[in-house]
């Protein structure tokens, strides 16, 4: 597991230049997988799928976070 301390500086780094930078990088990386014109066998489809579920996981911490408005009730 890993610790919080590290884990909150994960958080952060999408804010940052950096983590910027890495999820544009990514995003192209991920484009190039995920294109099904140049596959050759449904194994590969499988390893695409499968590469493309790791990195979503490995990496999710770049994802932007959306912030949810509080959601007006009958007395606002």
């Amino acid at each position: 597991m890993i610790a919080p301390q590290y884990k909150e500086v994960l958080d952060m780094l999408y804010q940052t230049p950096q983590g910027k930078a890495l999820r544009e990088y990514l995003e192209e990386e991920r484009k190039k997988i995920d294109t099904v014109k140049d596959v050759t066998s449904l194994e590969e489809v499988l390893g695409r799928k499968h590469a493309l579920e790791l990195i979503d996981k490995i990496f999710g911490f770049l994802k932007e976070k959306k912030i949810d408005s509080p959601s007006r009730n009958q007395y606002n």
